[in-house]
């Protein structure tokens, strides 16, 4: 069992080694005087607001966190969600796939929550980012890698949602014996569901808007719909667990996907 866990640990161990190592890779190969330049003279509003955009984007994502913890029967201020949700992202992007959020767990069991119903609210609370970019990926396989794939792709995707709709009965007697999910019922009141899509689409909305005006003040500039194809393919290979925080699989995917279009300033 010891040799198990030593072999798993080495396993992960080197996965994350992967991100890294590209990561390094890229260092090596760009200009690093092109880039100090262009840091230089980029547009200090935009970057300004960039980061208020990043920032306020947190506000969404820790607001349906806070819906959730509501829901399942905590009652913590905003400020105690806001510190929770900020550990979790401490600890995410320490690990693969953000794994590491994982420890709000820890958090609400001291505050009397079942240990289940952390998990689940914290699977929950990822699930409303699958769910969007699950959506929004179709569009960026559609826009980059042509309608053949995009074809494939809504394929699966529907093979998916057929395999849930008929799940979801065994799905529904799990959650009616295992009292730690009790919960779940309660995210389908109207207040609540809309809150918690309300405060998802504004986190990725922000997301984009964060990552597009944070790009125009570097000088980069592409379409609407280009940008959001490439953000979202980026987020689905850098969300692959073998780096901590998507680090070098972000930037690579990044680079090479900016690579294929003109995405210098006009000017």
């Amino acid at each position: 069992m010891v040799l198990k866990n030593l072999k798993s640990g080495w396993a992960a161990m080197l996965l994350k080694l992967i991100g890294i190592g590209l990561f390094i890779y890229i260092l090596s190969r760009i200009d690093r005087a092109a880039v100090w330049e262009t840091v230089r003279g980029a547009n200090p509003l935009l970057l300004a607001l960039s980061f208020a955009l990043l920032f306020v984007s947190y506000i969404f994502k820790t607001l349906r966190w806070h819906t959730l913890v509501h829901a399942a029967g905590l009652k913590p201020t905003f400020a105690d969600s806001w510190r929770l949700f900020h550990i979790g992202i401490f600890f995410g992007n320490m690990t693969p796939s953000n794994a590491g959020e994982i420890v709000r767990v820890a958090y609400l069991r001291r505050d009397g929550l079942h240990g289940g119903t952390g998990v689940a609210v914290t699977i929950i609370d990822r699930l409303f980012d699958v769910v969007i970019i699950a959506v929004l990926g179709l569009h960026g396989i559609g826009v980059i890698l042509g309608g053949r794939i995009f074809l494939i792709a809504v394929g699966i995707l529907v093979a998916a949602l057929v395999i849930m709709a008929i799940s979801w009965r065994w799905m529904r007697r799990i959650i009616d014996r295992a009292h730690w999910l009790s919960f779940i019922p309660k995210l389908r009141h109207t207040d609540t569901a809309l809150m918690l899509i309300l405060s998802s689409l504004g986190a990725w909305i922000c997301y984009f808007a964060w990552t597009i005006t944070l790009g125009t003040a570097l000088g980069i500039w592409l379409p609407l719909h280009l940008w959001v194809a490439i953000l979202t393919l980026t987020g689905v290979i850098s969300a692959l667990p073998i780096s901590p925080s998507g680090l070098g699989t972000r930037d690579a995917t990044l680079l090479t996907l900016l690579g294929f279009y003109d995405a210098a300033s006009p000017a």
